[in-house]
This record gives C-alpha cells, sequence and structure tokens, in this order.
C-alpha cells in the first residue's frame, strides 16, 4: 500500500510540474507516510486524499491550459529575443562562415517574432488578469505571480529600449 501511495504521490507531483504548479503536500505526505507505516493511519484514506488532489489538479491544469500554451509561446519568444541580442552584437555574424544563411535565417525570423513581444505580453497580460478575476486568486507560474513577471519583462524592455536611444 505504501507504495501506492508513493506511486500516486509522484503522480501527482508528474502534473504539478507539468502544469507549473506548486504540490501543496509535500512534508505532508512524508508525515502520511511514516503514520500509514507505523498503523495510525489508513492508507486507504490517504491514497484517496491524494487521488482527489490529483483530479483537482487535473481540473486545474484543463482551466490553465489556454494561459499555459500562451506563456510558452512567450518565452520561447524571449529565448529567441536573447539569442537574436546576443547574434547583433557579435562582430563576426557577417562572416561567410560555414551555416552563415541558416542563422542569417534564424535572425530574421527572430527579428519578427521580437517584434510581435509588445503585442504577446498584453494579450497574456488581459487574459491573466480575466482568469484573476474570475477565480479570485492569483495566477503563479512555478510559485511566481505570473502578472508581476510580465510586468518586470515589460519594464526591462522599456529601460532596454530607452538605454538603446541613448547610446543612438
Amino acid at each position: 500500500m505504501k507504495e501506492l501511495v508513493l506511486k500516486k504521490r509522484a503522480e501527482l507531483e508528474e502534473i504539478c510540474q507539468k502544469t507549473h504548479l506548486i504540490p501543496e503536500i509535500d512534508s505532508a505526505v512524508k508525515y502520511v507516510v511514516e503514520a500509514t507505516e507505523s498503523g495510525s493511519v489508513d492508507p486507504a484514506i490517504v491514497l484517496e486524499q491524494i487521488e482527489l488532489q490529483i483530479a483537482q489538479v487535473k481540473e486545474e491544469a484543463f482551466v490553465r491550459k489556454e494561459i499555459l500554451e500562451k506563456v510558452e509561446k512567450w518565452l520561447s519568444a524571449c529565448d529567441e529575443e536573447y539569442w537574436l541580442e546576443e547574434y547583433n552584437s557579435d562582430e563576426n555574424r557577417y562572416n561567410a562562415g560555414r551555416g552563415s544563411y541558416l542563422t542569417l535565417k534564424r535572425a530574421k525570423k527572430a527579428c519578427a517574432l521580437v517584434k510581435k513581444l509588445p503585442a504577446m505580453v498584453d494579450a497574456l497580460t488581459s487574459k491573466t488578469v480575466a482568469s484573476e478575476k474570475d477565480k479570485g486568486i492569483e495566477f503563479t507560474y512555478d510559485g511566481t505571480c505570473l502578472v508581476c513577471m510580465l510586468e518586470n519583462y515589460s519594464l526591462s524592455r522599456q529601460e532596454k529600449e530607452q538605454e538603446r536611444c541613448r547610446q543612438n
């Protein structure tokens, strides 16, 4: 029975990881497993509670799916933005070496994607705020407030733009 409880706990943690939720039961399960081994708690009750939490997390994952897909696109675009900044700062980027055509092609795609970032951030922010108002709770991504992450990104982007304007 202990193995089944641990297996279900692992399943819960995996679902939480995929949906970027923080599992609420980390330390509680350790005590419950110990209590189950000592015989003071019925393993069936523990198993039932974990399965209930799994069902709740799956339901939450379904509700969060649309926003999480947008977050993944945004994070991917941020990675491309970082790559493009590195590419633009490279003095040897115009050398006609092996694969330079592919690198230039990637730079063009990254540039087009980076231009879409402000609209992407605005859409994601409005979608997240609407979700928070509907549920009455803060939308978190790996334990961090998503709206705060987006605001911090927007501020840092504005600072970079101001720095570029000063340099030109």
